[in-house]
Formats: structure tokens, C-alpha cells, sequence
């Protein structure tokens, strides 16, 4: 165990130098914890591909207090006054990702839950995207945080 945790010592400290960063702050933790969260919401709800299983959303149904504070987090980081914001063009949203509807969402036009949850998942994977597949740089992670 001491050995392996040694080459995990050492496989960070080399990304730190690296990128010449540290990957031991809070944003990059939080990132990580982000990163794994998903993996196991992605196997649970969408049989691990979310992209191919997307019709499953409509079978989740989140408790009011994390549907809530979720919804109003993505709020104060996509809108400002009253309309979506750099950081909202920044997720890259794909033509059938339904950007209209997630606009409304987002501008509190729709109260429809389901409407309301597929914004909120949505938002997540297209973050969760850019992370994986480079929309991102690394050493941004940090400043992408709202």
C-alpha cells in the first residue's frame, strides 16, 4: 500500500510541475469528485451511456431540496440580467440538446419538472463533455468554477 500510494505521489507532483499548477486545491478535488459522481449516475440512470440513453430521464425524479438548490446554482452561473451568459455559450450545447428549452428553464419560464430536470441533466453532460473530451483546458478548470 505505501507504494502505491508513493507513485500516486509522484504521478501528481509530475502533473503539477507540468501543467505548473496544483492539483491538490479545493477546485481540483471538487472537479475529481465531479468527474466520478457522474460515471456512477451515468451507470445507474443511462446503462453507462448517457448519449444512447437519454429517454431514461424521464424516469428520475430528484428530492425538492436538490432539484431546488441544483436549478438555482445553474441559474446564478448561466444567467445574467436576465439572459444567458458567456458561460452558457461556453457549454457548447448541440442543436439536440433542446437549447431553447433550457434557456427557459434556466430564465425561470417553465415550471415543469421534467422540463426542469432534463435542463438541469443536460447542463451537467455538456459540462462533463467538455471536460472529457479537451473543451477545457486543464489548468482552467479552476476559473471555469462559478
Amino acid at each position: 500500500m505505501e507504494n502505491k500510494s508513493k507513485n500516486t505521489s509522484e504521478i501528481s507532483q509530475w502533473i503539477d510541475n507540468y501543467l505548473h499548477i496544483s492539483l491538490d486545491t479545493e477546485e481540483y478535488v471538487e472537479v475529481r469528485n465531479f468527474l466520478i459522481l457522474w460515471n456512477l449516475f451515468e451507470a445507474k440512470w443511462f446503462k453507462c451511456n448517457f448519449g444512447r440513453n437519454k429517454r431514461n430521464i424521464q424516469n428520475i425524479h430528484l428530492t425538492s431540496d436538490i432539484f431546488n438548490q441544483t436549478l438555482q446554482y445553474l441559474q446564478r452561473r448561466y444567467i445574467t440580467n436576465g439572459s444567458t451568459n458567456e458561460r452558457f455559450m461556453r457549454l457548447r450545447l448541440r442543436n439536440n440538446d433542446d437549447t431553447t428549452s433550457i434557456q427557459r428553464v434556466l430564465l425561470g419560464l417553465t415550471n415543469n419538472s421534467c422540463d426542469i430536470i432534463k435542463a438541469i441533466i443536460m447542463i451537467i453532460y455538456r459540462y462533463r463533455n467538455n471536460l472529457f473530451h479537451g473543451e477545457k483546458a486543464i489548468a482552467s478548470f479552476a476559473d471555469a468554477k462559478g
